[in-house]
């Protein structure tokens, strides 16, 4: 059994935190005036030179994000992983991205 677990450090956290920001400065206007989201949405603006150009970026993590969490539902389904511990290691892929993949394989290379 290869139980859905959020990975240790605080890497995790800055990862959500920066998906969350961008995300929310990209898509939601209200939320741009709020201080740590204005800052995010000023470097975005400036990074990728237009707010739809920042809209593309920010979309584009959010589809990678999609099939990240399909790759890990594959992986959990071909090592015979359960339901509810696929969800899990899904949820954690749409928040965090690469690095719950990374982790699941450890995981399931230790519990092997």
């Amino acid at each position: 059994m290869v139980a859905a677990s959020w990975p240790k450090g605080p890497v995790p956290w800055l990862l959500v935190f920066g998906m969350a920001t961008g995300v929310a400065g990209a898509f939601f206007p209200v939320t741009r005036s709020w201080p740590v989201i204005k800052q995010t949405f000023q470097l975005g603006i400036t990074l990728f030179r237009s707010l739809f150009g920042y809209q593309v970026v920010m979309g584009s993590a959010i589809v990678a994000h999609i099939v990240e969490a399909a790759i890990i539902a594959y992986m959990c389904a071909k090592n015979k992983v359960s339901t509810k511990d696929t969800w899990g290691w899904a949820g954690y892929t749409l928040l965090i991205g690469y690095g719950a993949i990374h982790h699941l394989k450890a995981c399931l290379k230790q519990a092997a």
